[in-house]
């Protein structure tokens, strides 16, 4: 035993590594710094809460004489992004970075938005030797594919885990998120997060192209609950997908009313699903009017299908054809006018 114990030190001594010390807690306890005497941190979930096992508890604290600091549970690496509230407004909201079970120290500087804070811990350095082999920050496909090659060489990664929470929360759904996770080890897989992220995918899959469009149950505007879809027998229909408080979506209304006024006697409908809580029901009803919209439009309150769905991006829309099968998603006014134009006159 004596001469194991002298080769082990010999080993770390010969060979220094730069360590950060994972301990067995199940708390994180994050005591940070920010240059900002006043305020509430508050670290923003990656996705959605339902990602995270403690999703009710509330991730803030106060800034005082420029310090703060957060203790909550924590059974694996988390992801975050951390913002700083002053007088109810966001002024300041940093770039994704992970926290782990044990003691960090964090530092954040509220003239970097969108910046990494300064943060040391196992994930973290893990993070800071592959960025820059694997440029995971890639947008598109060609970030798809770096963080597939990236999960393929680190299985047991929680890099991989929660980057690609956000690219799916980001994004919707693209099959090559099932070969993402595919790949990730059984142990981060059967995490509350793992498992979760598996749930979502498997009910973004429904909606593939090539599928039948599910019926939803929603509501119309009568307060009545409705399944969509049950009747349609159009040649091609847009379900589509926004919420009150969306500008980009109610942007597109003016553009889609054209197309509406111009294919839809040729076989062309839309749908219109708004995804909204008990408190802006009005505001729907009033953007409605207001826009003087002439298409079907129903309710999901609180956002159940869309979540059922993994929907998070709006607006979002689903192209059918007359069978009910979705023969394009997520496409811009150009793309659904040259089909309609293509096919309806």
């Amino acid at each position: 035993m004596y001469k194991l114990f002298c080769t082990l030190l010999i080993l770390v001594t010969a060979f220094p590594v730069d360590v950060v010390c994972q301990t067995k807690s199940k708390i994180f306890r994050l005591e940070g710094e920010i240059n900002s005497k006043l305020g509430t941190i508050i670290l923003l979930p990656i996705g959605e809460e339902s990602y995270y096992p403690d999703q009710m508890k509330l991730y803030e604290a106060k800034v005082e004489n420029n310090q703060f600091s957060i203790s909550n549970p924590c059974l694996y690496p988390y992801a975050f992004q951390i913002g700083l509230k002053v007088n109810s407004e966001f002024v300041y909201v940093s770039d994704i970075f992970w926290v782990e079970p044990g003691d960090q120290k964090i530092s954040c500087n509220i003239d970097s938005s969108r910046v990494i804070p300064i943060i040391r811990n196992i994930t973290m350095n893990e993070l800071a030797r592959v960025h820059s082999t694997f440029d995971l920050d890639s947008p598109g496909q060609k970030g798809d594919a770096k963080l597939l090659e990236f999960t393929k060489a680190n299985l047991n990664s929680y890099i991989s885990l929660w980057k690609l929470v956000d690219k799916f929360s980001d994004n919707g759904y693209h099959s090559i998120y099932d070969s993402i996770y595919t790949q990730l080890s059984t142990t981060i897989k059967n995490t509350y997060t793992g498992l979760a992220l598996a749930r979502k995918l498997k009910a973004a899959r429904i909606v593939g192209i090539g599928s039948v469009f599910p019926n939803l149950e929603l509501l119309n505007s009568k307060n009545q609950k409705v399944l969509t879809l049950s009747k349609n027998h159009n040649k091609f229909t847009l379900i589509d997908f926004w919420n009150s408080h969306c500008g980009p979506c109610i942007a597109q209304f003016d553009a889609l009313k054209k197309l509406y006024s111009t294919y839809g006697k040729a076989g062309f409908s839309i749908i219109g699903i708004s995804n909204e809580n008990s408190k802006t029901i009005n505001d729907w009803e009033n953007v409605i009017k207001t826009n003087q919209l002439p298409w079907e439009q129903f309710l999901d309150l609180n956002g159940r299908e869309c979540s059922n769905l993994s929907i998070y991006v709006f607006p979002s829309n689903f192209l059918l054809n007359d069978k009910g099968e979705i023969v394009a998603k997520h496409i811009n006014l150009d793309y659904l006018t040259s089909i309609l134009d293509k096919n309806l006159k």
